[in-house]
């Protein structure tokens, strides 16, 4: 199966990985909502297609929050797993030690 989540392969790491994700959207929506939502909304109160999307603080945050999260999840995953970045450097690095 594409991303290597069928047939054969390790599903250990899939439910921390979601509960860590879950756990970091909910402390950035809170974040936000305490924070430049709020702001945001004022500043916005004048465009008609922003201001009644950011009435709703909570929603807001929330999608905000999930935006972050998945830019997040996207670089980290880029640049640290798949083959690349430092996952990359420590294989090579362990395979001339043998």
């Amino acid at each position: 199966m594409p991303g290597g989540v069928g047939g054969g392969a390790p599903r250990g790491p899939l439910l921390p990985d979601s509960l860590g994700g879950l756990l970091l959207t909910v402390v950035i929506a809170v974040g936000l909502r305490a924070g430049p939502v709020p702001w945001l909304a004022e500043v916005f109160a004048t465009v008609p297609l922003v201001a009644p999307v950011l009435a709703d603080g909570e929603a807001s945050a929330h999608a905000l929050a999930i935006g972050l999260v998945a830019f997040y999840s996207f670089a980290s995953h880029k640049f640290l797993t798949f083959d690349q970045g430092i996952t990359a450097a420590l294989r090579r690095l362990f395979s001339r030690s043998r």
